[in-house]
């Protein structure tokens, strides 16, 4: 045997032997938690989050050939966190992983990206004791082996993390004429990173500064573009492709979830529930994570060798910077510090690769490595227990509340046509059903849930009933105290899913409904010659005629049943406290119409208030009239009051205010004016 020869069969050992231990390492890890889910699970695959479940109808979707899609028939979903996930999970379901059980395949997954995610590592470090120590840094966090191991994207995300950093790692270190070809390929991996999950979008940001400083003699554009692009070529389309079946660019879950895009929070209150935020994910991901005080210090002393080392310190920095990004960017959500901080999870596999060069730094420079690292890798072990410990309570809760919850619906008589719920996946996938998401985290065609529930439920409810009455939901299991004004109002209860040590439900009892629309038929009163009915309350009506409201104080939502003749009526509206507005925009007329005067009718409530509304028709910004008229009250009727506004042009404004206390709008029309 030559010389070369022995030399490639050692290597190939080395290799061999590595690999065995990094599969051993991860192994290990996702052994401890799925079997602990599976004691408690009867008898379903564990999976601590009821977002998994979302996750598992949006692969069967795939699989039965409705991609994007979060149940079969809903039409096209933004509301997938990760794009990519549910296209590798289908896969499993399509070859027998059905139920439940799709975990597997998931499991599966999440050891195959780890073990990826530590030959990228791998690659990015010279020592041998580095190497080594790669795959128990990647698995060595309590906290990051939750998120690995729930069924979420995150293990995906992690191993795209990883590719995206060796290329990165191999663009700032090679030659000048490698530079452009490898820039571009790192910039194709921080496209797919942006897929798995969006925040990445701040790391991306950070790489890419990297990227062309260290690109020195390349112009600078030029760089920028090659990293840049991708990702922002990937984020607008898919704003594009939301647009164009949701009507809205920004995905659901932004939607529901930012700060931002709350109507009726000010600044002021945003900025208090930020902070707060940031506050409690950096106690939990950035001390109790890693050991707490004093443990804690020994990843942070690691850590920082890489910061201040020359081989890696550039991207060392980068990560951190871009961690912090990513948590500051994950606390304009408000569930951020729920869910047991999934949300700092892909910051916290950032952490494990800058360990991963702190030790390489520290090895190279003839330190103590491998007591360091071992040191950085058990201070956060005191919390395996615990991290263990709420895996197995979260997935029995999971499977009591949301798992009976679909049994049982699934044996309704007469069979159940559709099921209202909030943003619960396991109900629709376990029990087979049709679903519609009253969060509108599942999306259901053009129809704007997810803003809607921004709204409250009167918003929800009013989208429910522009809905054609064969696709309401007849059923409903809901918490009722998140769903007050829908589910005492429409709902009958027939059973109670009540569970007991709860750390993951939004509620102790999800309640299962009878429902029953028969209040919403709001067409019993309308003017018959209307040629203009805005449904205040209604997010498509209020697009439709450009309808504005002076938030944050004015517009909050109201409902309210009364009679109309003999028959009750629900309706949803806005308050308006005194002095504050509504406006919305007269749209295109026919001549006949622009010809004759209009009258202004407008549906009330009973509720003592504004005894006065004053109305202006502007103009451009021009007032070109203005009338008031006393509010006509009716105790137990909806009331009524028009009002003649002369001759309008499209794109008039009308506006209306009231005057004396609160101004609570229903419904108005525009009506041709009775002749004299």
């Amino acid at each position: 045997m030559t010389p070369h020869t022995t030399a490639d069969s050692a290597d190939f050992w080395r290799r061999f032997g590595w690999h065995l231990w990094a599969i051993a390492c991860i192994g290990a890890a996702a052994a401890a938690f799925y079997a602990r889910g599976l004691a408690v699970s009867h008898g379903y695959w564990p999976a601590p989050l009821d977002d998994t479940y979302i996750y598992y109808g949006f692969a069967r979707s795939t699989a039965l050939g409705q991609p994007f899609s979060w149940v079969l028939g809903n039409g096209y979903s933004s509301g997938a966190t990760s794009i990519l996930y549910p296209l590798l999970l289908a896969p499993f379901w399509a070859l027998g992983f059905r139920g439940s059980w799709l975990g597997a395949g998931a499991a599966i997954i999440a050891v195959a990206a780890l073990f990826d995610l530590s030959l990228s590592m791998r690659a990015t470090v010279k020592h041998p004791i580095a190497r080594r120590a790669i795959p128990v840094l990647m698995v060595c966090v309590p906290l990051l082996d939750w998120s690995w191991f729930s069924g979420m994207e995150l293990a995906l995300f992690g191993a795209l993390l990883g590719r995206a950093l060796r290329a990165t790692h191999q663009a700032l270190h090679c030659n000048v004429s490698l530079r452009r070809p490898l820039q571009r390929r790192a910039g194709r991996w921080f496209a797919l990173l942006v897929l798995a999950r969006p925040e990445a979008i701040a790391l991306v940001a950070v790489l890419t500064l990297a990227l062309a400083y260290r690109g020195r003699s390349l112009p600078l554009f030029g760089s920028l573009w090659r990293s840049a692009s991708p990702s922002a070529i990937t984020l607008a389309t898919l704003a594009l492709l939301n647009y164009r079946f949701t009507g809205e660019y920004q995905p659901a879950g932004a939607l529901r979830k930012l700060y931002a895009y709350a109507p009726f929070e000010t600044f002021q209150h945003d900025a208090i529930e930020v902070t707060k935020n940031l506050l409690v994910i950096a106690y939990q991901a950035g001390v109790r994570a890693w050991g707490g005080f004093p443990l804690g210090l020994a990843p942070l002393a690691v850590a920082a060798a890489a910061m201040v080392g020359r081989r890696h310190r550039l991207l060392a920095r980068a990560c951190v910077l871009g961690a912090f990004f990513m948590v500051l960017l994950s606390c304009l959500n408000n569930t951020a510090r729920y869910q047991n901080y999934r949300y700092a999870a892909p910051s916290l596999a950032l952490g494990c690769c800058v360990l991963a060069w702190g030790v390489d730094t520290l090895a190279k420079r003839r330190w103590p490595a491998a007591p360091l690292a071992l040191v950085a890798a058990l201070a956060p072990a005191g919390e395996f227990a615990r991290q263990l410990r709420h895996y197995a309570m979260a997935s029995r809760n999971i499977v009591e509340q949301h798992g009976v919850a679909a049994q049982r619906l699934r044996q309704w008589q007469p069979p159940v046509r559709r099921v209202l719920v909030g943003d619960a996946g396991a109900i629709p996938y376990l029990g087979e059903l049709a679903a519609l998401d009253g969060l509108g985290l599942g999306g259901y065609h053009r129809y704007p849930f997810a803003r809607a529930s921004r709204h409250g439920v009167a918003a929800v409810v009013e989208l429910i009933e522009r809905l054609p009455p064969h696709q309401r939901p007849d059923a409903m299991a809901l918490y009722p105290g998140w769903w007050q004004g829908l589910a005492d109002v429409f709902g009958t209860p027939v059973r109670s899913i009540h569970i007991d040590n709860n750390v993951i439900c939004a509620a102790d009892t999800k309640v299962l409904y009878r429902v029953d629309w028969g209040r919403l038929d709001t067409r019993l009163d309308w003017p018959a010659n209307a040629w203009l009915s805005l449904d205040v309350g209604n997010l498509i009506d209020e697009r439709k005629y450009h309808y504005r409201m002076s938030a944050p104080r004015g517009g909050r939502p109201c409902a309210r049943t009364l009679r109309t003749g003999q028959k009750k009526l629900w309706d949803a509206g806005r308050i308006y406290p005194a002095g504050y507005n509504e406006r919305f925009t007269v749209p295109a007329m026919p001549a006949a119409i622009m010809a004759r005067d209009t009258q202004l009718i407008m549906r009330h409530d009973a509720s003592p208030g504004a005894k006065e509304l004053v109305v202006t028709v502007w103009r451009g910004d021009t007032p070109l009239r203005q009338l008031r008229t006393p509010l006509l009250w009716s105790p137990q009727q909806w009331a009524h009051t028009s009002l003649s506004l002369g001759r309008l042009r499209t794109a008039d404004v009308i506006e209306l205010v009231g005057n004396g206390g609160d101004w609570r709008s229903y419904h108005l029309w525009l009506a041709p004016a009775a002749t004299r």
